[in-house]
């Protein structure tokens, strides 16, 4: 799963939510702290408890990249087990949330 966008998010939430552990973002579906931390927890100070602009930017945009790394991951898995062909079920998402879709 993966995040929206933070031009999306910030625009529903007030600034004091703006990160990932905010009791809003507890609402909204899916929690993405696993594929940050699976892919990115050994780098220099990740906390995904912060609240302010830069931080959620960038815990959205690790998301984003981390359901990338994924999805990735998934299809080479497919290939190696000759599946050459998926069907993705649900591309995009219908409003600004935690979700499936892999595009807005």
């Amino acid at each position: 799963t993966s995040m929206s966008s933070f031009e999306s998010m910030s625009a529903l939430l007030p600034e004091s939510q703006w990160g990932l552990e905010t009791e809003s973002m507890h609402e909204r579906n899916y929690p993405c702290h696993s594929g940050i931390q699976s892919y990115f927890s050994a780098g220099a100070n990740m906390s995904l408890s912060e609240v302010s602009a830069a931080a959620f930017k960038r815990q959205l945009y690790l998301c984003m990249l981390a359901q990338a790394m994924e999805r990735k991951a998934a299809i080479e898995m497919w290939r190696t087990s000759n599946v050459w062909a998926l069907l993705l079920w649900q591309l995009n998402e219908i409003w600004p949330t935690g979700g499936w879709g892999s595009l807005e």
